[in-house]
């Protein structure tokens, strides 16, 4: 059993998941709600910390924390750890992934139909059309950008995408590659899918969409050209979609503009968010702590 573990800013942990961690640690586990003072003295001295995606933990802090062993991160993103400190230091970092993809390509396609039907708050056309025929571009090829392809080809639409590296699987299933030049001349639709604020659209990109398309964006961070977004979404034919998610990890200049204007659709929701997604990161979670546990405990014994 672990002696120590400490959890900082985690709110949507389910009790029954807790539960399991706790029977695994000989002492209480000693909760936090934010990253402060006493949060770090207590983390200095732990074995496992647990943490959320929004918590950044730097070179100073991870060594400080002189018999860290492991750090849960209850999400996807990792960016906000110094993993070079952490991987000096012999400290396992292991965060969830996987765990919404199916509910993100079915919430960009509600988001798609709505737009396209008009029973949204933004049209996309003056008349209602018909998603079936069109042309949607992926930008990203993980496991989001592969199940996006997979449904909204099953709904008829013609799907290419562009990644750094190309997927073979994905075109076995019908879906053409492009380069990322053309892929952007052709599409009707552009959603991207990059990894957190890296850039998915620069300002040459811009150039090659054509006018009356429609960009969606789960991402985190502003992964497009901010200067180049603004211009283009002056041309009132265009259109952005935004979850609620990705529309709160910009930046509060670029949300005070495109909250302002017509043509921009920011969903109340985060793609992400149901009740299946929450089960299965709770259980992903808990499953690499209690593989850690196991691991750490039988290395201690031999």
């Amino acid at each position: 059993m672990l002696d120590r573990v400490v959890m900082i800013g985690i709110k949507a942990m389910p009790g029954k998941v807790f539960d399991r961690i706790q029977r695994l640690c000989s002492n209480p586990i000693e909760i936090f709600e934010n990253l402060g003072e006493d949060a770090l003295k207590s983390a200095s001295t732990a074995e496992v910390l647990l943490t959320s995606i929004y918590l950044p933990y730097t070179a100073k802090e991870i060594s400080q924390c002189k018999r860290l062993k492991y750090i849960g991160v209850y999400g996807t993103k990792t960016t906000q750890i110094d993993l070079a400190a952490a991987k000096r230091r012999g400290i396992q970092v292991q965060n969830v992934t996987n765990y919404c993809d199916t509910e993100t390509a079915e919430f960009i396609l509600m988001e798609l139909l709505m737009m396209a039907r008009g029973t949204g708050p933004v049209l996309w056309k003056k008349d209602f059309l018909s998603l079936e025929g069109k042309h949607l571009g992926i930008i990203g090829s993980g496991s989001v950008g592969q199940k996006l392809a997979g449904k909204a080809s099953a709904l008829g639409l013609k799907v290419s995408y562009f990644s750094r590296s190309r997927k073979p699987a994905i075109e076995k299933g019908g879906i053409q590659y492009l380069e990322k030049k053309e892929l952007l001349k052709q599409s009707d639709i552009i959603s991207l899918h990059t990894p957190p604020f890296v850039r998915a659209l620069d300002s040459a990109d811009f150039r090659e969409i054509k006018n009356g398309s429609i960009i969606i964006s789960t991402c985190q961070g502003t992964v497009w050209d901010p200067l180049s977004m603004g211009k283009w979404l002056e041309r009132s034919e265009n259109r952005l979609i935004l979850d609620e998610f990705a529309f709160s990890q910009l930046d509060p200049t670029s949300q005070e503009k495109l909250s302002s204007l017509l043509n921009v659709r920011i969903s109340p929701v985060a793609a992400y968010d149901t009740k299946d997604s929450s089960d299965k990161i709770a259980e992903i979670f808990v499953r690499q702590f209690e593989e850690f546990v196991a691991n750490y405990v039988a290395t201690k014994k031999s």
